[in-house]
């Protein structure tokens, strides 16, 4: 195990003092770079390391690739989000207007917007509130989500039906109020999947 020192350079090649060296141990220079960009993250491009008396390497920051990528996605998001928004604002409140892939889109970002909306960059949240807003308040568009979510739950009450069936035949020997209950959620279930037919 060697001891390196660990620390940003600018693209210009200088220091970056806003992010001091660090000591790392480690066997190679690879690692502690991996090391050093994990535990201290930063958008510089480069990572200078040294060791010994006088040797240094330096090399590419194995973060700095990431950042760039996530910051390029998050960017087509927003262009691809702001691009729907207008064709959202430009139908003048009738979504029956918008293609399908725009109608999927607004009911995809319905069902994810309060799961992730934590999760997303200021601008990214204040688009999708937007689009949100906009087809919270489309009774067509609503009715499709409904559609949506309630083939959702025949799909799932169709795999607890069968785990249920299947349940219920193995019982045998179970108490009778065990079987009652299983019949009661069968009938309730079968309810449900004949009203989303």
């Amino acid at each position: 195990m060697k001891k390196f020192t660990c620390g940003y350079l600018k693209e210009n090649g200088n220091w970056d003092d806003e992010c001091p060296s660090k000591e790392i141990v480690v066997t190679n220079v690879e690692e502690a770079a991996q090391i050093f960009a994990e535990q201290y993250p930063s958008g510089n491009p480069k990572i200078s390391v040294t060791w010994g008396l006088a040797e240094a390497q330096v090399v590419d920051n194995p973060g700095y690739e990431a950042q760039q990528e996530a910051a390029a996605a998050t960017a087509a998001r927003v262009e691809s989000l702001q691009e729907l928004l207008n064709t959202v604002e430009n139908a003048g409140g009738n979504l029956g207007e918008l293609s399908y892939a725009d109608l999927i889109a607004l009911i995809e970002n319905m069902r994810r917007f309060r799961d992730i909306r934590d999760e997303l960059s200021p601008e990214e949240c204040a688009l999708r509130e937007r689009l949100y807003m906009a087809a919270s308040f489309d009774k067509s568009l609503q009715a499709l989500l409904q559609t949506d979510l309630l083939s959702d739950l025949q799909s799932t009450c169709g795999d607890l039906l069968a785990v249920l069936d299947a349940h219920t035949k193995s019982s045998k020997g179970s108490s009778e109020s065990a079987l009652i209950g299983t019949a009661a959620g069968l009938a309730a279930l079968n309810d449900i999947r004949e009203n989303t037919d």
